[in-house]
């Protein structure tokens, strides 16, 4: 007699196929789904950090416009010689400015580049005007050079115009994002990136379907203007992930499944950047500061580099942001701390005199952790705290309502404190007077203007001859050739130097004695 239990094991037997199929075809399914969210979070990512990197360049640029506005609104004498010098001094300092020009009943009667205007020249016609009574014209034509094309902002007597370079850098140079500046309800359009972005309607159909199109949006703090950014692109590239994802047998879907989870959590902004300190993947470059006068190398700038693993290198202005942003800025200071002085410790502890600067936060500044941390490791590697130098903006903001102080506990230990970037905001001045501080690092600014900007060489004398009287060490930056070497030289023999010419960041390794 046949047992009854036979064809029931048949069926099962016949129906491992179909089961091993079906998961496979679940495992694939799943892996699919989560594939799919591992590439949209990535890109969702990479597009939010560069929408939050246009708003902070157009607030910035938007808070230098309103700041000349305001500064120069009810100056005595406009037009004067005395008031043309005021206003060249400051689209000299500014960053984003292309020219600063006085107005009277809506015409130009003088500018920072043009001077005094024999014959007003006038506003264009309509433009947007805000709640503050600012009025804006976008890609428009320079007045007094046609051919020069950019936006302007005004209100009753000042005016100023963005310079072209103002947002180099956007759109993004693979132009897979589309960018507008716009202001909170939508009623004006700033800037787009590229001109058109944001324009044209979403395709629709398959292709939507496959590579959707994925938004940010992101506006400034209130009292920080009304200004929004909002970028677009298209998830691409997922025929791949589909095609092995079907094809794939249970097991391989449910170890992508596993691999998706994981490395949706590496490629977000905090486990990525963590997962990469922990691995020692961000790593150090060092770029050499000479003495102009013999040419010695006596310090070293250290730069942080990270090649990412799926991107590629990131750029230091990016992740450095994403630290911060994250939470990891402390965490990523101490890396860079350790790893300078564990690599450079043969030279950081020999008589040279030689060291090595390191780039902080004022958030760094004032952890009260920070100070132990930096005496513990630099008494364990034996090297004394003059050989180190902290480099802080002079336009980094503290909450503590005196920075000096704080600053005074790392000179008390022995460690140098260095100005970063020197002249590019307002408050380098009463910075000098109130922190002190061991050098000053000479914005590139300055080096780069000396051929076109005739004000350029009278100001850099200025502060040339102010280091000087102050007896603080100066190094320029941006040095790229013999001329902007031999001009700084002849002015402030004692003064150092660090750009191109003098040395480009290397690995240690690659680092001349």
């Amino acid at each position: 007699m046949v047992s009854p239990l036979i064809p029931a094991r048949q069926r099962r037997a016949a129906a491992l196929p179909l089961l091993t199929a079906a998961l496979a075809l679940l495992g694939a399914a799943l892996g699919c789904a989560l594939g799919d969210r591992m590439d949209t979070g990535r890109t969702e990512q990479e597009l939010q950090a560069y929408n939050f990197q246009l708003l902070q360049r157009a607030a910035a640029v938007a808070e230098e416009g309103r700041q000349v506005l305001e500064r120069f609104r009810h100056d005595a004498g406009p037009c004067s010689p005395a008031d043309l010098a005021r206003l060249r001094e400051a689209l000299f300092y500014a960053r984003y400015l292309g020219d600063i020009a006085r107005v009277r009943d809506g015409r130009l009667a003088c500018s920072a580049i043009w001077g005094a205007l024999g014959a007003p020249a006038e506003l264009p016609p309509g433009g947007f005007r805000d709640p503050r009574g600012y009025r804006f014209w976008r890609d428009t034509a320079h007045p007094m050079a046609p051919s020069l094309q950019g936006d302007i902002a005004a209100n009753d007597t000042m005016a100023v115009f963005t310079a072209p370079d103002a947002f180099d850098g956007y759109p993004a140079q693979d132009g897979r994002i589309g960018s507008v500046l716009l202001t909170r309800n939508g009623q004006y359009v700033f800037r787009r990136f590229p001109e058109r972005a944001e324009s044209a309607a979403p395709a629709g159909g398959l292709s939507a379907a496959l590579w959707p199109a994925l938004r940010a949006r992101e506006c400034a703090a209130p009292g920080a203007g009304d200004i929004c950014a909002q970028s677009r692109t298209r998830l691409s590239d997922r025929t791949y992930t589909l095609i092995l994802s079907m094809a794939g047998l249970a097991i391989g879907a449910l170890a992508g499944v596993a691999l998706a989870l994981r490395n949706q959590q590496a490629n977000s902004l905090t486990g990525a950047l963590g997962a990469a300190m922990r691995r020692g993947e961000i790593h150090l470059v060092y770029q050499p500061v000479r003495e102009l006068a013999s040419g010695r190398m006596v310090a070293v700038e250290a730069l942080a580099r990270w090649t990412h693993r799926d991107v590629g290198p990131i750029p230091p202005q990016t992740f450095v942001a994403w630290a911060e942003a994250t939470g990891l800025g402390r965490e990523f200071t101490r890396y860079v701390v350790r790893t300078a002085i564990h690599d450079l410790r043969d030279r950081l502890t020999d008589d040279s005199g030689f060291y090595v600067t390191i780039n902080v936060s004022a958030g760094d500044i004032e952890d009260p952790g920070f100070l132990p941390y930096l005496r513990e490791t630099l008494m364990e590697h034996r090297v004394a705290p003059s050989r180190v130098g902290l480099e802080i903006t002079e336009s980094a903001t503290f909450s503590a309502t005196d920075p000096a102080l704080e600053l005074r506990k790392y000179r008390q230990l022995g460690v140098k404190i260095l100005i970063d970037d020197f002249g590019a905001g307002y408050s380098n001045l009463s910075n000098l007077v109130r922190w002190t501080v061991d050098a000053i690092k000479l914005d590139r600014l300055f080096i780069e203007s000396l051929p076109t900007v005739k004000a350029a060489g009278k100001v850099l004398d200025q502060v040339l001859e102010m280091a000087h009287q102050l007896d603080l060490r100066l190094i320029a930056e941006g040095l790229e050739t013999v001329e902007h070497a031999n001009y700084v030289l002849q002015r402030l023999p004692t003064a150092c130097g660090q750009g191109w010419l003098l040395g480009r960041p290397c690995a240690l390794q690659d680092l001349p004695r």
